[in-house]
């Protein structure tokens, strides 16, 4: 269980660490689909723009990862959006859904009490 964590940590490490797309502030990129705001709790840490690709990476502190985790895939049911895939252990969670040319995912993992994440939109039309 323990892996699945540390896979999902190096993974966002990775695209904090070599950020070769523009680096912008602490909102959504524009574009970014309406129906997925920001889980009352969590902070933005970073937004990354890139052709097609805008990961945000989140902070949700103490936040129970079951209550960020619900709400996106809520959100996602609620706009009609089609689950794709879905993995769940009891320290991270990711899922894909897909709407049309759109694509968007969601990976949260806590370790130690705290729980962080990204959430990526993806637009199939280049």
């Amino acid at each position: 269980m323990r892996s699945s964590l540390r896979c999902l940590l190096f993974i966002l490490a990775a695209i904090v660490l070599y950020p070769a797309p523009a680096v912008s502030g602490p909102d959504f990129p524009a574009g970014f689909p309406s129906e997925f705001p920001l889980f009352q709790g969590c902070e933005v840490i970073q937004v990354m723009t890139m052709e097609g690709n805008d990961p945000v990476l989140l902070d949700c502190g103490s936040t129970p990862l079951e209550d960020i985790s619900g709400f996106y895939s809520a959100a996602a049911k609620d706009a009609g959006w089609e689950m794709l895939m879905e993995t769940k252990t009891p320290e991270g969670v990711f899922f894909l859904v897909e709407k049309g040319e759109k694509a968007f995912q969601v990976q949260l993992g806590t370790e130690s009490g705290t729980t962080q994440g990204g959430l990526t939109y993806v637009s199939k039309q280049q």
